[in-house]
């Protein structure tokens, strides 16, 4: 948590300033899941290995196996707000932890935060 309150500060106020230059054109965030869309991440997470090169970052790829199962059974409307849910508990989470999220495609979502050891842990709450 200490550490989020520092990065989030030092990042807001260092993309602020690239944002106009940098960040042009394309969407910020998934319509969806309100996630950061995958190539709006890509530059956040650019941005902060050049601004934060101390701080160790991890980096993951969450797939949903046989997420196509849940549109065939239930239809593509439900699908959408169970892809919405895990938006919104992956973006409470992972943003309280320091990190940033995205939804890189259908079932696929990225996670890139500050390097830690207790994930377990945090899958278990």
């Amino acid at each position: 948590k200490y550490l989020s309150q520092i990065i989030y500060p030092l990042l807001d106020y260092h993309l602020i300033k690239y944002s106009t230059n940098y960040f042009s054109g394309g969407a910020e965030r998934d319509f969806l899941t309100g996630l950061y869309c995958r190539e709006y991440f890509y530059r956040l997470c650019e941005q902060f290995d050049k601004i934060h090169k101390d701080v160790d970052m991890d980096a993951f790829a969450i797939n949903i196996n046989h997420f196509h199962m849940i549109n065939e059974r239930y239809g593509r409307d439900y699908a959408d707000k169970v892809l919405k849910r895990i938006g919104e508990n992956s973006l409470a989470v992972i943003e309280e932890k320091g990190g940033l999220a995205c939804r890189m495609e259908a079932d696929t979502f990225l996670i890139y935060c500050p390097h830690r050891s207790d994930y377990y842990d945090i899958l278990q709450t």
